[in-house]
């Protein structure tokens, strides 16, 4: 499916919040034109602190792409998910001079 994905850091202050709260983002990309598709493969994943955690969606973006939390967009721009990290290191796909992330 065609979509967008937008890039997102968070601003970090050098004293964490004692009592946990929300994190500030700073969008730091336009709509960035991308495909994507639905994750039905159970075997791809990560391990993160012992947990296996499937991927949701595989997203292939046009560009290099160095963001780590992102917001993936339907075609309308309506938001599919929430600001998320990426799971694993994006792959750069040489001979299509795309990037793969997966969500």
């Amino acid at each position: 499916m065609v979509g967008y994905v937008v890039g997102y850091k968070s601003k970090v202050s050098s004293i964490p919040d004692p009592l946990g709260g929300a994190v500030e983002w700073e969008k730091v990309t336009d709509h960035i034109p991308c495909t994507y598709k639905d994750n039905l493969n159970d075997t791809r994943g990560t391990y993160e602190e012992g947990k296996f955690k499937r991927h949701s969606f595989e997203v292939i973006v046009d560009e290099s792409f160095l963001y780590k939390d992102i917001q993936l967009f339907d075609y309308h721009k309506n938001p599919i998910t929430k600001i998320v990290k990426i799971q694993g290191e994006p792959r750069y796909l040489d001979l299509l001079c795309k990037t793969k992330l997966y969500v």
